[in-house]
């Protein structure tokens, strides 16, 4: 099949036909390795991927692992807002039990700018939403995620500075991975920003609308049986047409080409 676009339209129906998680979530429970793959490498690292259908984001996700072979790392995978919350506390005990801190990790996901007007906040990181398919299920929805503001298919702006901070070795690098991550060209708002501040760590993101390629440094759509899985933002479709529109040209002299990236410091 050929590779999907990371978020095709915002809004209630934002995720693209090639997922369809919205009608595909059945449960609210983590998916991935619970425990670290362990070894005697030198340092500790992790990987977070959307679970979508066709498992493009954690295929991704595995070719970054691959592309670190001084690491051991912790791999999840996760469905709803509820889930990735979850993950990052869970994350930190892991580091804890290991007495140990990340020296990388990376966020494979849907993602949008996070804004905040006085008609609320907009963007984020954004998951299936949960849907309760038992009695238990929809106790657990209204009696646990909905008091913690959890019942929803976004993590805005408050709810991503509430993530649990990690623990962080010195010169410790978060990628995270997804459309307009590391804001659009002409603005740095961006999911990556916001956890650079509240995770006080350097975080990395894209800087327009992100597609899956079999290549890291041109565009070449995905096939299922594809290896090796990048998520990048590329100067193509969507992303030459914003570029024209803020007077970027540089998408027309190098089509298909890596977009660079935007390196945000802790505040």
């Amino acid at each position: 099949m050929p590779g999907p676009l990371c978020v095709d339209e915002l809004g209630t129906d934002w995720l693209d036909a090639g997922t369809l998680a919205r009608t595909r979530h059945t449960s609210p429970s983590v998916r991935g390795d619970l425990r670290p793959r362990m070894s005697r490498r030198a340092s500790l690292g992790f990987t977070v991927a959307y679970a979508d259908a066709e498992g493009s984001f954690a295929r991704a996700a595995a070719t970054w692992q691959a592309e670190q072979p001084d690491t051991r790392f912790i791999s999840h995978r996760f469905k709803t807002i509820g889930d990735l919350v979850y993950i990052f506390k869970l994350l930190n005990q892991q580091a804890k039990d290991l007495n140990d801190c990340y020296c990388r990790g990376a966020l494979f996901l849907h993602s949008s700018q996070p804004q905040q007007s006085e008609d609320g906040e907009t963007g984020g990181i954004h998951a299936a939403s949960f849907r309760p398919t038992t009695l238990a299920e929809g106790r657990y929805a209204e009696e646990v995620l909905r008091p913690q503001g959890l019942l929803v298919s976004t993590a805005h702006l408050t709810l991503l500075k509430s993530l649990q901070p990690l623990r962080w070795a010195r010169g410790a690098t978060l990628n995270v991975v997804g459309c307009l991550s590391g804001g659009s060209p002409g603005s740095d708002e961006s999911v990556a920003q916001v956890l650079a501040g509240s995770q006080k760590v350097r975080s990395v993101g894209e800087t327009g609308k992100a597609y899956f390629s079999s290549e890291p440094d041109r565009y070449v759509a995905i096939t299922q049986g594809v290896r090796k899985v990048y998520l990048r933002a590329f100067h193509m479709k969507r992303n030459l047409v914003i570029g024209v529109l803020d007077g970027n040209l540089d998408g027309l002299l190098s089509p298909g080409a890596p977009m660079p990236r935007r390196t945000f410091e802790p505040r």
